[in-house]
């Protein structure tokens, strides 16, 4: 349909929604969405800067008409690092320090010293419980930290890839609205986030469960003779 006389008649005079492509670093584009077509699963639509009238299919207006929050990355690793990728772990509770690094694949506890090997299931467990912890609810205008437990918080972690990068996380009380729920500030996150407190039970694992009590550490494949 090419220049319509009333784009009211497609809901597109005064739309509702809009949908912004930013082409490249220097053009973008907006689509407008009307009403739905009578006769199949599509919406109405024009460019910003024409009258021209086509369909698109519904599920871009389907995919467009939702709450902020869907649009949002619910995990706490940033996008494209997974727990395997952690190559250290720094744990402060009640001031208490500790410090752990991965060395090709064994797992080391630096701190409290002396350093020593470390279990590598026990720390797996506490760095796969950030990994599968989804972020259940996020605040937006947080009221004062302390409000959450988070100016001063008990437990304070930080991880770091293989690049160098790092997330640091800071855990608060108990959540309102339900058993089992955290406050929780991501340093480079401006909200206060809601978590499963899985992280928290995990962060205060005793200095003795997470030494490897193994009395010899090597890799199976590497040894070549018994005697």
């Amino acid at each position: 349909v090419s220049t319509p006389d009333s784009l009211a008649l497609f809901g597109l005079l005064n739309p509702t929604t809009s949908v912004n492509f930013e082409l490249d670093s220097l053009t973008t584009r907006s689509i407008y969405l009307g009403r739905k077509t009578t006769t199949s699963n599509h919406v109405y639509a024009r460019w910003e800067d024409s009258t021209e009238v086509f369909t698109v299919g519904d599920i871009l207006l389907t995919n467009t008409d939702k709450p902020v929050k869907d649009f949002r990355s619910t995990v706490l690793l940033p996008e494209g690092i997974s727990a395997s990728d952690i190559q250290s772990l720094s744990l402060t509770r009640d001031g208490e320090e500790l410090a752990l690094t991965k060395q090709d694949i064994k797992w080391r506890l630096l701190s409290p010293s002396p350093s020593m090997f470390a279990d590598a299931d026990s720390v797996m467990a506490l760095v796969n419980a950030v990994n599968m912890s989804p972020i259940q609810a996020f605040i937006d205008n947080p009221m004062p930290l302390a409000r959450y437990g988070l100016e001063n918080p008990k437990v304070a972690m930080t991880l770091t890839d293989r690049n160098e990068e790092d997330v640091r996380l800071l855990i608060g009380k108990p959540a309102a609205g339900g058993a089992g729920r955290r406050y929780m500030k991501d340093a480079k996150r401006p909200p206060v986030l809601v978590v499963s407190d899985d992280v928290w039970k995990n962060s205060w694992r005793s200095i003795e469960s997470l030494r490897n009590t193994k009395a010899v550490h090597f890799v199976r494949k590497d040894a070549n003779v018994v005697e």
